[in-house]
């Protein structure tokens, strides 16, 4: 069943059903962010991460709570279907002022939710280190960490002056891919991959065929939308073209959210 905050009414559902599975599963005070928030902090404690990402990634989580218990937050109304969202973006975690767009569900479960306005409030970032320190960090060699942001897998990485920084919540690499899902800017030119600069996303996601990707360039501004079959290596080239860019940062990361209703 599909409900739409601006009064349209899908389905066979009510406005009372899409509130109450709203209420359910979102945020609405700043009480509850801090609950939410030390209930993230203990599911940190079990995420199957290295002991030095744990490390940074639970002192980050507890800075970005000290931040939230001083801030001045008002209790939001869900008649006017706004929540607030944190999230964890790579190299830093978001406060968000949210208003909902559409609310599919079922059973009194959320299914999906479009958001109409989205407005950042607040963010705490990590710190980076260099490419020597994260070898450091990790046990491997410097070479080992260049070959992986060569071959972009450290995704959050950024190129500052000549000079490869990494955020110090970066984990080692996994192995194999299920998709990435980038944002970029309009206007990107890359040589090497022309559609880029048609299109504010690029997504890739492993195909059927052994070391092949699907790569879907695409706008949704303007419905452009081409697909290409690229071997492990020029996907490889693609991303830390993107990275290195500047201009392209990750979208689609799951978040875990405790359910604290």
């Amino acid at each position: 069943m599909l409900w739409k905050a601006d009064g349209a009414l899908f389905g066979n559902n009510c406005e009372a059903e899409a509130r109450s599975v709203f209420e359910k599963s979102h945020l609405f005070t700043k009480d509850e962010l801090i609950t939410s928030l030390e209930y993230h902090l203990e599911y940190i404690q079990e995420e199957a991460l290295t002991e030095n990402a744990r490390r940074e990634k639970l002192e980050l989580y507890q800075q970005f709570l000290e931040t939230i218990k001083k801030c001045r937050l008002p209790d939001l109304c869900s008649n006017d279907w706004k929540y607030y969202q944190y999230e964890f973006v790579g190299n830093g975690i978001v406060l968000a002022l949210c208003t909902a767009d559409e609310i599919e569900f079922d059973k009194e479960e959320l299914n999906q939710l479009s958001i109409l306005d989205y407005k950042e409030l607040l963010k705490v970032n990590c710190k980076y280190v260099s490419t020597k320190e994260f070898a450091l960090i990790q046990g491997v060699k410097e070479e080992t960490v260049v070959r992986w942001i060569n071959a972009g897998k450290l995704k959050d990485a950024k190129l500052e002056e000549d000079r490869w920084l990494i955020p110090s919540v970066q984990d080692k690499p996994r192995r194999g891919m299920v998709f990435t899902d980038y944002i970029v800017e309009p206007g990107l030119h890359l040589e090497e991959f022309p559609f880029v600069q048609f299109c504010d996303n690029v997504y890739i996601r492993e195909a059927d065929e052994k070391a092949m990707y699907i790569c879907l360039f695409s706008n949704y501004s303007n419905d452009f939308r081409e697909e290409m079959i690229l071997k492990k290596e020029d996907v490889e080239r693609l991303e830390f073209l993107l990275i290195s860019s500047g201009k392209a940062e990750l979208s689609g990361r799951i978040q875990y959210m405790p359910n604290i209703k």
